[in-house]
């Protein structure tokens, strides 16, 4: 597939490309005019060229249509259409969110050394336990929760999206399909079940605080899901105990639900931040309910950056770059 230029109607001359804004494992993103619903929209698109990954794309958009599709909630980011170009490249159309992915949300602070507020960490956190209620409700699980795959929307809405592997609990009956680091070690293994999720939003969660994926033991030089001991003392205290809810390598071991990882997300109190270097709450997407700005310090050098996403693409202001993520 070639690049589509600004301009160009697609899709039945449905959808106008504005711009292309990111690129990503699966494909170039760009935001689209709606010319039906007069509203922007992202659209995916596959630059697979191998037959085969042609066609498995276009069963992963379907895929992802379809169970989006099933849900109407706040948490979820919605997805409108699916279809292939003239040429055959799959594509699928979503809800433009407008700011872009947590993955480099958090790579642009760790470049400008800074830390997302504890505040911004808790509300991200709930929003995503929210969502996963909701999807291990409908009886699935999402499999590959992950910080590329939670936008934010330039009013602050926080969202999960990418349910193009979302399978009903059990093993053997598909693909073992995620991303290693935010992956259990049962589903590695081939068994997933809601408590496999709960493990991705403690990866989420363990990286908003510090900047990095926590450290697992290896498995034939990939990560296993054994999270290694010792890590969290680099973490608010608070904040220990949901990460071993979450984190646990027995699934067992982790929290009953979603329901039961936000009560814990919730009744921690992220008022006393005190680690150094927070990111200013206004170089920030708008904040969360509660009052953040008790949260933030100092910061000067303001530069804009263009953050390009797996997803979609965003601009975000950010103090002088000072290191990288």
């Amino acid at each position: 597939m070639s690049d589509l230029a600004p301009g160009v109607l697609v899709a039945g001359e449905r959808y106008k490309v504005v711009e292309r804004v990111g690129d990503g494992a699966q494909g170039a993103v760009y935001r689209v005019w709606d010319t039906r619903l007069e509203r922007d929209a992202a659209m995916k698109v596959s630059v697979a060229k191998e037959e085969a990954d042609v066609a498995s794309l276009r069963d992963r958009f379907e895929r992802e249509l379809r169970t989006a599709s099933r849900f109407a909630h706040p948490r979820i980011l919605q997805v409108f259409d699916a279809g292939a170009l003239d040429g055959g490249a799959p594509w699928v159309v979503m809800e433009w969110m407008g700011t872009g992915s947590l993955q480099h949300l958090l790579a642009r602070l760790a470049a400008a050394n800074r830390r997302l507020p504890l505040r911004f960490v808790k509300h991200y956190g709930l929003c995503i336990a929210e969502a996963l209620d909701a999807v291990h409700t409908a009886g699935l699980v999402h499999r590959d929760v992950k910080l590329a795959n939670v936008l934010v929307s330039a009013t602050g809405e926080v969202k999960l999206g990418d349910f193009g592997i979302a399978e009903e609990p059990g093993d053997g009956r598909a693909e073992v399909a995620g991303t290693p680091g935010f992956m259990a070690p049962e589903h590695l293994a081939g068994r997933w079940e809601p408590a496999s999720d709960l493990f991705g939003l403690g990866v989420c969660v363990f990286a908003m605080l510090t900047g990095a994926l926590p450290e697992q033991v290896e498995k034939d030089g990939r990560p296993s899901g054994v999270v290694v001991r010792g890590q969290f003392g680099s973490v608010p205290e608070e904040l220990r105990p949901f990460l071993r809810g979450c984190l646990a390598s027995d699934p067992r071991e982790r929290f009953a639900d979603a329901r039961t990882a936000a009560r814990a997300l919730r009744a921690v109190d992220a008022r006393g931040d005190i680690r150094s270097r927070l990111a200013k709450v206004e170089q920030l997407p708008p904040e969360p309910p509660g009052g953040l700005r008790a949260a933030a310090e100092e910061g000067e050098g303001d530069l804009r950056f263009e953050l390009v996403d797996d997803t979609q693409a965003h601009s975000v202001v950010a103090p002088e770059p000072g290191r990288t993520l």
